[in-house]
């Protein structure tokens, strides 16, 4: 039996493909068309995972990962599956706890730091600073460190911590370090000081050997955050002002008024969030886009107290529940409180709710809904 193999031309091929693509792209025009006629739409929705019963929980403090949360009540260190199996439990020996991404870091008023795996729970370092430290913090695989230093100086202290080893520290003289962190491969620090007549406080960004690249003054002012946006740029929080620096260079600052409760970044809108205390029991919800500086006032109808930062954006916590704010300003209460929440973790797509008495594990999703009017 003879077997033929067809041939085509170059320009048959690409006729071919071309009458294939323009398929598709009419596929997907009539998919759109249908969903738009039919009111056919992606919602995002908050599901409940799990609900742990768990006496005086809101007397505990808690860090979300992916897969296990931890929680310290002052005496004990635990960890727990998302179900509230316990995994390992270790005597805390009143000491402060710091959580990090894959351990947590125990310290005393003496200035013994140690840190511990969350794997397990055993200890990996312990390092003494012989010194008051009054912050710890893990940022970007470095632990900052912030120890008094007489009544108004501090040193910065820049640790590996992997090993505990201090990569190089900084002494501010008649400056209190307000905060530090990491900024690209850079390190930030924000201080404040006491004039003869008035406050100052200072920026410093370092290289990573502690060489000081930019510092600049802000009077009358007390710097309170920084968030960085790219390589380049950053936001810059004070008491009085929303700074958007780019290569140290201010582009445009915008003021920020009294009664301001929380704020952050949401790099999915590009735009800068504070939830701000209005009249009577409602609260004011102003975004400040990053490009255009356009600022748009929504109101909520909650007492909305925190801004939870998700992987797909921002979800707003209230008094009554939980809300998203879409592109399109609108406003969708997600999920209803029974009763009072008294704090938040969150993790990517995760929220822990901490109750009085009980712990509630969310996961954001997403639903398809409407086209209800047009069923027969």
């Amino acid at each position: 039996m003879k077997s033929y193999k067809l041939i085509y031309g170059c320009d048959e091929v690409k006729k071919i493909k071309f009458g294939r693509w323009i398929l598709l792209l009419i596929i997907i025009a009539m998919i759109i068309i249908v969903f738009w006629k039919f009111g056919i739409r992606r919602e995002k929705v908050l599901v409940v995972t799990n609900e742990i019963e768990m006496k005086d929980a809101y007397k505990s403090d808690y860090y979300l990962a992916s897969t296990f949360f931890m929680m310290t009540d002052g005496k004990t260190v635990e960890k727990r599956t998302y179900s509230g199996k316990q995994m390992w439990k270790a005597d805390r020996m009143q000491k402060n706890i710091v959580f990090g991404k894959e351990a947590y870091y125990e310290y005393n008023s003496k200035g013994i730091i140690e840190k511990h795996e969350l794997d397990s729970g055993e200890l990996t370092w312990s390092t003494d600073f012989d010194a008051l430290v009054q912050y710890v913090k893990e940022d970007d695989g470095k632990l900052y460190i912030i120890i008094q230093k007489g009544q108004m100086s501090s040193i910065g202290l820049v640790v590996d911590s992997e090993s505990g080893t201090p990569k190089f520290d900084k002494q501010f003289n008649e400056e209190q370090i307000v905060k530090m962190g990491s900024f690209g491969n850079k390190n930030y620090a924000l201080t404040l000081r006491l004039g003869r007549e008035n406050l100052y406080s200072n920026l410093y960004i370092m290289g990573a050997n502690g060489e000081i690249e930019y510092q600049k003054s802000y009077e009358r002012e007390i710097l309170t955050k920084l968030e960085e946006i790219d390589r380049d740029g950053f936001l810059l929080y004070s008491d009085e002002y929303l700074r958007y620096m780019s290569e140290n260079e201010e582009i445009w600052k915008y003021p920020i008024i009294e009664d301001t409760i929380d704020c952050t970044f949401d790099k999915n809108e590009m735009e800068s969030v504070f939830i701000k205390k209005a009249n009577g029991k409602n609260t004011s919800v102003e975004k400040v886009s990053l490009n255009e500086q356009i600022v748009t006032e929504l109101g909520v109808e909650d007492e909305l107290n925190e801004l939870i930062t998700l992987e797909d954006g921002l979800i707003y916590c209230g008094e009554k529940g939980l809300y998203f704010i879409d592109g399109m300003n609108q406003i969708l209460r997600l999920y209803d409180f029974d009763s009072r929440v008294y704090k938040t973790e969150d993790n990517y797509s995760n929220v822990l709710l901490v109750f009085k008495d009980r712990l509630q594990l969310i996961k954001e999703s997403y639903k398809w809904t409407g086209g209800d009017e047009y069923d027969d």
